[in-house]
């Protein structure tokens, strides 16, 4: 039996960043249907975050857009969580903030005029 979201905001969060995935990758819903299997409808349904649980249908296309099938809140304190839990919810952000976390460690080690 396929594991059940804990929350509805969990199923949009994964949607979300499928939808993120394959539009990044430059997959249409057709061509991620044709690679998994998956109706086109459901897919789109997925992304949505209209599902209520991690079928295989969402697993394989998880599998094929390399996303984590990460479900979980992210605990809201530290640093390092939030940071998580933004690349989570929007993975093309992860090189911008990979720059910004790069220029926070040369301010910070003064290698960087304020």
């Amino acid at each position: 039996m396929a594991e059940r979201f804990k929350t509805p905001e969990d199923a949009l969060r994964l949607g979300a960043r499928i939808r993120e995935a394959r539009q990044r990758a430059g997959f249409t819903l057709v061509f991620v249907a044709n690679q998994t299997g998956v109706d086109p409808g459901q897919i789109s349904k997925i992304e949505r975050g209209l599902m209520a649980t991690l079928s295989q249908n969402v697993q394989k296309i998880c599998t094929l857009l390399h996303v984590p099938l990460f479900t979980g809140r992210v605990p809201k304190s530290g640093l390092g969580a939030r940071v998580d839990a933004l690349i989570a919810g929007a993975p093309s952000s992860e090189a911008a903030l990979s720059k910004l976390i790069g220029a926070i460690e040369e301010l910070v080690s003064g290698r960087v005029d304020a």
